[in-house]
């Protein structure tokens, strides 16, 4: 369809007349786009002390629209605030030989925590634990405002990572988007 083409309406306060306008005017204010926008993965593993809350540290640039992410932390850029979905997905190994007890995961904003989430764990194929901490959520944000990513942990034994890529997969992501409003 061409946007000089026209589209006929019915308007119900003139008695049923029908009003012609073209398709660009028609559409004109409707959509938009989810930005900015980003995706981060960790490249490699990131060593976690038990009983300690830990920045996690994303060192991989999927996507970055808008500029927004930089320090390990995503910033609402100038004149875009707005409401945002955020969300994580962080993986713990614990090793062959070591048990995870728990791991949480939270958002941060502007170093304050936001939310805690706690972790789901199971048995791996080399006989040890890993975790799965995950969440996602909707905030309204101003410009300025930043957002980080922490876990906490503790074990039994061991030293804990939460995983960096294997084999091309992106095994722990920090993303979000401007929601459109």
């Amino acid at each position: 369809v061409a946007s000089d083409d026209t589209v006929l309406i019915s308007d119900t306060s003139a008695s049923g007349a029908l009003r012609k306008m073209t398709r660009a005017n028609f559409v004109s204010g409707i959509g938009g786009t989810n930005t900015p926008a980003f995706l981060v993965s960790k490249a490699s593993d990131q060593s976690i002390s038990q009983g300690t809350t830990t920045k996690v540290t994303f060192d991989n640039e999927v996507y970055d629209v808008g500029s927004c992410f930089a320090s390990n932390k995503f910033t609402v850029p100038a004149n875009e605030g707005g409401t945002y979905l955020l969300y994580y997905n962080i993986r713990i190994n614990a090793g062959a030989a070591s048990v995870v007890q728990y791991v949480q995961g939270a958002f941060y904003k502007n170093n304050a925590q936001l939310t805690r989430t706690e972790g789901l764990d199971y048995r791996n194929n080399n006989g040890g634990y890993s975790n799965l901490v995950t969440r996602s959520f909707a905030i309204p944000l101003d410009a300025g405002d930043y957002i980080e990513v922490y876990v906490d942990q503790a074990q039994s034994s061991g030293t804990p990572t939460v995983r960096g890529e294997g084999s091309g997969i992106l095994m722990s992501t920090f993303g979000g988007y401007k929601i459109i409003e």
